[in-house]
C-alpha cells in the first residue's frame, strides 16, 4: 500500500483524460483548439494546445510537463502554417 505511483500511471490518466475531451468536442460540434508550434532543444517542432498536458517527444526522447511547454520557444517559421 505504501508504493508510490509510477509515472506512467499519471501519464495515462492524462491521455485518457485528452481522448475524452476530444470525443466530447465531436460529439458537441466544439472546434478543436488551435495549435501552436514550439521548438524542441532537440531542433524539432512540437504542435501544442494551450490545454496540452504535456508529453514525450519520440525522436529525442524528452519529457515535458505543461509549463515546460509553455517554455519553450515559439518556431516562427511555421507560425504561418
Amino acid at each position: 500500500m505504501g508504493r508510490c505511483q509510477s509515472p506512467r500511471i499519471g501519464e495515462f490518466a492524462r491521455e485518457v483524460s485528452l481522448i475524452r475531451r476530444q470525443c466530447e468536442a465531436q460529439v458537441s460540434g466544439e472546434r478543436r483548439p488551435r495549435t501552436v508550434p514550439v521548438a524542441c532543444p532537440c531542433g524539432a517542432v512540437l504542435r501544442i494546445t494551450l490545454d496540452t498536458p504535456g508529453c514525450r517527444y519520440p525522436r529525442c526522447g524528452e519529457q515535458y510537463g505543461h509549463s515546460e511547454l509553455m517554455d519553450l520557444p515559439l518556431d516562427d517559421h511555421r507560425i504561418a502554417a
